[in-house]
């Protein structure tokens, strides 16, 4: 990915509907994955905006503490680095919420279990939503990325290989400086809901 922590515009979704930037994007909507580009940690609010964070790549085994890093309002959040097949746009789906960062691990989970099957290749996923209904938040709509094929990521990069099994879930001693620009509030609005 060039060296770049967040690629193109941030893929979200918020109430039910998936958004590229301000966008809606039906569900169905078909991505390639890049599933060595996932990155995971804390993210910092203040007033209202990001302010900090303590990001890592996942396969190089950074695992975020269990405990926010510091003081403040401190969110888990996950990226996974995408590739429109309509558009063609590289994207990042980029989320604080308990759904979109469960989705990225149980496809992360499903893509190291079948890697060896498919080697050199990335998945092909289709986006889905799925509801539930909570005691204190009512209805919760979360994400879900349906595996529908495998194919090259068409571009000079290699890719990272993909392990048996996804990085322990232990957590990490030693915490990455923050060396990349935040994504935009925008990336983040539906997180803010709870």
């Amino acid at each position: 990915m060039g060296g770049a922590l967040f690629s193109g515009k941030f893929l979200k979704f918020s109430k039910g509907t998936w958004r590229i930037g301000e966008e809606a994007v039906g569900e169905s909507r078909t991505f390639m994955v890049r599933p060595d580009e996932w990155y995971r940690g804390w993210l910092l609010w203040r007033d209202g905006e990001p302010a900090d964070h303590v990001i890592g790549r996942a396969l190089d085994d950074f695992v975020p503490p269990r405990e926010p890093p510091g003081e403040g309002d401190w969110q888990q959040c996950v990226y996974l680095v995408m590739r429109d097949l309509v558009e063609g746009d590289v994207v990042t789906f980029a989320s604080c919420s308990d759904g979109g960062r469960k989705a990225v691990a149980k496809l992360v989970q499903r893509v190291c279990r079948e890697a060896s099957k498919h080697p050199g290749q990335v998945p092909i996923v289709v986006l889905h939503g799925e509801s539930y209904r909570h005691d204190q938040f009512g209805l919760v709509h979360k994400p879900v990325f349906r595996i529908v094929g495998w194919e090259t990521w068409d571009d000079d990069e290699t890719l990272q290989p993909m392990p048996a099994k996804p990085p322990a879930a232990q957590p990490s001693r030693s915490l990455p400086a923050p060396d990349e620009e935040l994504p935009p509030l925008s990336a983040y609005e539906d997180d803010l809901a709870f």
